[in-house]
């Protein structure tokens, strides 16, 4: 079906990927089972579609459970760049901050969750503003699906590293849980 007046087809919003606003666009429908429907505008240092790749990445990371080999490098860059995240001198130790520990990856997460406010982590202020405030709500938009179940395994983790931490004391000094 298409405009009355103009004839040009009328498009739904998971019909439009953006790929750089005002320049070009496929009309190429997005899978009806991709989450990603969001339009992105160039910034600065960022087109359309490096936001939209970034974005992927983000949804890979969150989906394959914060795994290292998902930590991508166009990843790592918008949020120390972005997010207000400091670098953490690099990927890996972004990574190793965030990531090796429970508390931290919940740390992390709530920067992200809706539920709870979205403060910087790092600053402790508002970080969704600017020319990456599409790409920041949309990440913020995608992991709502993934929260839940990445900040139970992150409180189970840091329970049982807790737990083991305990028992070494414990036995250090000849003692044990009963």
């Amino acid at each position: 079906m298409g405009d009355a007046q103009t004839g040009a087809p009328v498009l739904s919003p998971t019909q439009i990927f953006v790929a750089r606003a005002g320049a070009s666009f496929s009309l190429t429908p997005v899978r009806a089972d991709s989450p990603m429907d969001h339009v992105f505008k160039d910034a600065a240092f960022m087109s359309a579609r490096d936001k939209q790749l970034t974005l992927k990445a983000w949804v890979r990371f969150m989906r394959h459970g914060l795994r290292w080999e998902d930590f991508t490098k166009r990843l790592y860059e918008h949020l120390h760049l972005h997010c207000s995240f400091i670098a953490h001198y690099d990927r890996a130790g972004f990574y190793a901050t965030y990531f090796n520990r429970g508390e931290d990856t919940l740390c992390f997460l709530s920067q992200f969750d809706k539920e709870g406010g979205c403060r910087s982590v790092e600053y402790g202020g508002a970080w969704i503003a600017g020319d990456y405030a599409d790409l920041n709500r949309g990440m913020v938009e995608e992991a709502s699906s993934f929260i839940p179940k990445l900040a139970d395994d992150a409180r189970t983790a840091q329970e049982a590293a807790d737990v083991a931490q305990a028992e070494e004391l414990l036995a250090k000094y000849g003692r044990r849980v009963l």
